[in-house]
């Protein structure tokens, strides 16, 4: 199941998503080096997700968890739906401490720059959090659907 889009770009879909993680480089995707686990089966179908959302996390998760990664990761994408609000959470393994992977220092700006879409769609009725669970990174997006502007 996806996430409706809008034929204006305004939205993006999880199709897309999709379609961005399947376009990391080669070295990434190639054997068992990049898995991709989608659980969005209790999503509304009609519920509309902001253009570069998912798009700017996905690339994170790719860049600072499997990228710097000396072994396969996993990106886990699932989406829930409760109290007429969406909630998608993006999982990715980070490289295990003390082996050849490395931890890249980011500047949070695709985070950043996700917030400020997200509060300029919704105003103050969406969320975005991040943070370390069972030893992988998770950032969260959380947003009211029905919606009216």
């Amino acid at each position: 199941m996806s996430l409706k889009t809008n034929p204006g770009n305004y939205f993006e879909d999880f199709q897309t998503g999709a379609t961005l993680v399947h376009a990391v480089p080669r070295t990434i995707t190639e054997g068992d080096r990049l898995r991709v686990v989608w659980d969005l089966e209790e999503l509304p179908e009609q519920a509309a997700l902001p253009a570069l959302i998912l798009q700017p996390l996905l690339e994170n998760a790719v860049y600072h968890g499997i990228e710097t990664s000396s072994g396969p990761g996993t990106i886990h994408v699932s989406g829930r739906y409760r109290r007429n609000r969406v909630n998608i959470s993006i999982r990715n393994t980070l490289p295990q401490r003390g082996t050849t992977g490395k931890r890249r220092e980011g500047n949070a700006m695709a985070l950043e720059n996700t917030r400020q879409r997200l509060q300029g769609f919704f105003h103050d009725e969406s969320q975005l959090t991040i943070g370390e669970v069972d030893g992988e990174y998770q950032v969260r997006v959380v947003f009211p659907y029905p919606w009216s502007p």
